[in-house]
């Protein structure tokens, strides 16, 4: 009987530590509230509260990147060319970087580069994980004034200069 009970009991204990976690989406999608938050700036040390900026411009364009991608450096410097483009236009364009090594060298290529659009720091990567982009070396999110996700893209595409344009466009032309 000691041995029945001994062995329900480890049944019992496997069975409750063998469930399957809740699942959540391992992305963000169109529709739904952009995460808020505040970081500094990473030339300035001043603080952005980024919830504030949402409702203060007409759209915001945030790029999370990181200094070891090639490739995701080339897209940030496209679209830092876009947030030229659209200046005066209360678009409001930040890059997040998430590096937590090297960042004298971030710094560098901030500064060498002439980046236009502020830079925030994400050392901590707090922000990169609540919008889900710490998996991808880029990440861009086109957020409306009410805080809601209007593009959301995981990984740059050859196009995505254009598509961002456009839809930067669509929602100037409709207001």
């Amino acid at each position: 009987m000691r041995s029945f009970l001994m062995f329900v009991l480890v049944l019992c204990l496997f069975a409750s530590c063998s469930k399957a976690p809740v699942k959540t989406s391992p992305r963000l999608s169109p529709g739904e509230q952009a995460p808020v938050f505040v970081l500094p700036n990473m030339l300035t040390a001043e603080e952005v509260t980024i919830g504030r900026v949402f409702y203060d411009n007409n759209a915001t364009v945030l790029i999370f990147w990181s200094m070891a991608c090639p490739v995701c450096r080339e897209a940030l410097l496209e679209m830092d060319q876009l947030s030229e483009e659209y200046r005066g236009k209360a678009i409001q364009f930040f890059a997040i970087n998430f590096d937590v090594e090297n960042l004298q060298g971030v710094k560098a290529f901030v500064k060498g580069e002439n980046l236009k659009m502020p830079v925030l720091s994400d050392r901590r990567g707090i922000v990169t994980k609540s919008y889900k982009a710490y998996d991808y070396t880029f990440s861009l999110f086109v957020v409306n004034r009410e805080g809601r996700l209007l593009m959301v893209q995981y990984d740059h595409t050859p196009d995505l200069k254009l598509r961002v344009g456009k839809l930067l466009d669509e929602i100037i032309s409709g207001l």
